[in-house]
């Protein structure tokens, strides 16, 4: 399985959001969008490294064009943001290309 998980459905999503005491970093992208690209290295070598870690830390990557009903129910209306999500509930999220902001909030407990 990938570190990062590219989202298909809303049912993929709710199923990962039902698994217990899981944390979901979300990323709403879009390939039209620049400071997405440069995001997703950063994006990506922490999934890779939490994965790694046997963490239950989980990171999706959800396109903002296929998936615009997910991005509704978020209130994202621009890219690149990360959403963290605990239990199935958004905790906190970061708007914009800040890589120090978004491993900040990835490593916060």
């Amino acid at each position: 399985m990938e570190s990062v998980i590219h989202l298909t459905s809303k049912e993929q999503l709710n199923s990962l959001f039902s698994e217990e005491n899981s944390i979901v970093f979300l990323k709403f992208t879009a390939t039209w969008c620049g400071p997405c690209r440069t995001m997703a290295p950063i994006f990506k070598d922490q999934a890779d490294f939490h994965k790694l870690n046997d963490s239950n830390k989980k990171f999706v990557e959800i396109d903002l064009d296929q998936h615009s009903s997910i991005a509704s129910k978020f209130k994202v209306n621009s890219v690149p943001c990360i959403v963290r999500v605990e239990n199935g509930k958004e905790t906190d999220r970061v708007l914009g290309a800040d890589p120090k902001q978004w491993i900040a909030l990835i490593l916060k407990n």
